[in-house]
């Protein structure tokens, strides 16, 4: 192809001339040499002088040693470790917990069988980790079992591993004992025959499905077991053998009653249903205090109709006709329990019925030769020109009947225990109409004292906030005194001093609405006396009764009702400035702010309560 003659023409360089050229460029051109720094010039150092030429060595020696302390610590937080050997292991496996009366005080680490598993009898080894605390567990004559649940004839037990991990349970050996670190394991929880106790024998005419093992109860605690099970030599009877606990051994005196608890279900009850499940029982009321040391009983066939309170009024009642009256009804008056039938039977001669009843102490002074008792079925049907009247009572009383008394408006003698009475089949109109004033709640006081009547009063007053006036109110209780005032709690009668100047400050109580004048309280400490424009009432308190407490002592506290009193023991106070402190313990709320305090040794008022901030203490009468 022709060259273009228009395109400018470059000289070739030969080889040679090219090599000149760069030769010339390299002479013209300034160089510059690198060299490196010293410490990069040398050899490396090996990692052992890199890690101590720097700082993180102290940080790895720190982490080291923390881990040390960790561990240490954990070792330390262990107890000793024991060996258990089982039969079956019953899905027991590591991380299950050793129990001693439901508390974890251990943990299993391992569940494995033992080399020579197929000739041994207990072939599986249970490795458990105690905790520091639990340590004296593991001493000679300890036992171990697997809880698991079980169901037999008479009961259900370990319900609770059903659902949840299986755990292995303990019960010490005797205090003394030497440490001891490997254990043949029961396939049984241990029996209560097996602890230290002493063994009584009671006579029943039917067993009721009783078993070995089942319990004996005192108030729903367990305080023996049965051990042992005979016919009489007749078999008309049956001979159980229990064994009760050292502490529980006061209980089995002359007089102490002993039953078999089962299902029963009746008009006036539904008892016994956790027998269903849980197996039968035998419960146990002990006899009087003063009774002799006994080891052999006669068991009653049906439990006893409750407990005859100590100094309570035991009384006879007699009718022609039983209607419906039974042992365990209740005895009324006013539609208010205040006792109960404990028997019902024939006269001697059969002609009339006769029924023992014992009326609880603080209601015997109810109770006067000219009482009238009737039977109270809860249903009355009468026909009149205006239609069918129909009273019922309480739902109780229709279900299971009873009886009922009133006393006349000008009540006779006080009555003894085995004093007689008739009772009617239905009670008389003006029987209702009697409304004797009589003195109830006083057996914890001593005879012929009564317990004052304190009134419940609201204190009611405003205060101003953004210009608005805000009701405000406080109340408590308020004793009436036959000096014409009224006794409380100081704050009840005496406004904040933020309360509102233009809205009256009123004081009510007993349906009166009186505004508070500050001339007519009269300060006493912590507590003041209001004094009144009106006569004092027949439940006034006298002034003789009121006393100055030398020291602590023990006080009852009176409110709404004797039935709500309690003694409040003076352990549980303490002395502070001017008023005495009450314990946290007692269980007490804002409404008795204002109580009473009544000494139990001579009746006496000695102190108001008070209660501020959930705190309660006593201001005592000066």
């Amino acid at each position: 192809m022709n060259p273009d003659p228009n395109q400018p023409v470059s000289p070739s360089l030969t080889p040679s001339a090219s090599a000149s050229a760069e030769r010339v460029l390299d002479s013209a051109m300034p160089t510059a040499r690198v060299e490196l720094p010293p410490q990069m010039s040398r050899k490396p150092k090996s990692w052992w002088g890199v890690l101590f030429s720097t700082r993180i060595w102290i940080l790895t020696a720190l982490c080291a040693l923390v881990a040390l302390v960790l561990t240490f610590s954990a070792f330390r937080a262990q107890g000793p470790t024991i060996l258990v050997r089982f039969q079956e292991g019953h899905g027991l496996k590591p991380g299950d917990s050793l129990r001693f009366h439901g508390i974890d005080v251990g943990r299993i680490v391992s569940v494995t069988l033992n080399s020579q598993f197929e000739t041994r009898k207990d072939p599986l080894e249970v490795t458990i980790v105690l905790e520091p605390r639990a340590a004296g567990l593991a001493r000679e004559g300890a036992r171990f079992w697997i809880e698991r649940p079980r169901l037999g004839l008479g009961r259900v037990s370990g319900v609770e591993t059903a659902f949840g991990a299986k755990f292995v349970g303990v019960l010490p050996g005797p205090a003394g004992n030497p440490p001891q670190t490997q254990f043949d394991g029961l396939e049984m929880p241990p029996n209560l025959s097996d602890s230290p106790g002493t063994e009584i024998v009671i006579a029943f005419r039917d067993g009721h499905g009783l078993a070995v093992g089942d319990t004996v109860r005192f108030r729903g605690n367990t305080v023996g077991e049965v051990v042992a099970l005979d016919w009489e030599t007749n078999l008309k009877g049956l001979r159980v053998k229990a064994r009760l606990l050292d502490g529980a051994l006061p209980l089995a005196r002359s007089g102490s009653q002993f039953w078999i608890e089962r299902p029963r279900v009746s008009a006036m009850e539904v008892k016994g249903l956790d027998t269903l499940v849980g197996g039968r029982f035998i419960g146990l009321i002990p006899g009087p205090a003063e009774g002799e040391p006994a080891r052999e009983f006669l068991g009653l066939e049906q439990p006893p109709q409750g407990e005859r309170p100590e100094g309570a009024l035991e009384i006879l009642v007699e009718g022609s006709q039983r209607l419906g009256i039974e042992a365990g009804v209740p005895v009324t008056y006013r539609g208010v329990p205040v006792g109960q039938v404990a028997s019902v039977g024939l006269a001697s001669d059969a002609v009339n019925v006769e029924a023992r009843v014992w009326i609880l102490p603080a209601y015997k002074s109810l109770v006067r030769d000219n009482t009238q008792f009737w039977n109270s079925s809860g249903v009355d049907f009468s026909l009149g020109l205006t239609g069918i009247r129909f009273r019922a009572d309480t739902f109780s009383t229709v279900a299971m009947g009873g009886l009922a008394f009133a006393t006349p408006v000008v009540p006779g003698k006080p009555v003894a225990t085995g004093h007689r009475f008739s009772f009617a089949a239905k009670h008389e109109p003006e029987w209702l109409n009697w409304a004797p004033r009589l003195p109830v709640g006083n057996a914890l006081l001593p005879e012929g004292k009564t317990l004052p009547v304190p009134v419940r009063a609201t204190l009611r007053w405003s205060e101003k906030s953004l210009a608005i006036n805000w009701s405000q109110e406080k109340s408590g209780w308020l004793l009436p005194l036959a000096d014409g005032t009224l006794l409380g709690p100081a704050d009840l009668f005496t406004p904040p001093a933020n309360a509102s100047l233009d809205r009256p400050v009123v004081l009510e109580f007993l349906g009166n609405r009186l505004p508070v004048k500050p001339e007519s309280v009269t300060g006493h400490g912590l507590i003041a006396t209001y004094k009144l424009e009106t006569q004092a009432g027949p439940d006034a308190w006298p002034m003789d009764r009121l006393r100055t407490p030398r020291g602590l002592e023990d006080g009852l506290v009176v409110s709404d009702s004797f039935e709500s009193a309690f003694l409040l023991a003076s352990q549980r106070l303490s002395l502070e400035n001017d008023f005495w402190g009450v314990s946290a313990a007692v269980p007490l709320d804002r409404d008795r702010h204002g109580a009473c305090i009544v000494s139990p040794k001579d009746g006496k008022l000695i102190g108001i309560l008070l209660m501020e901030k959930g705190k309660g203490r006593v201001a005592t009468w000066k």
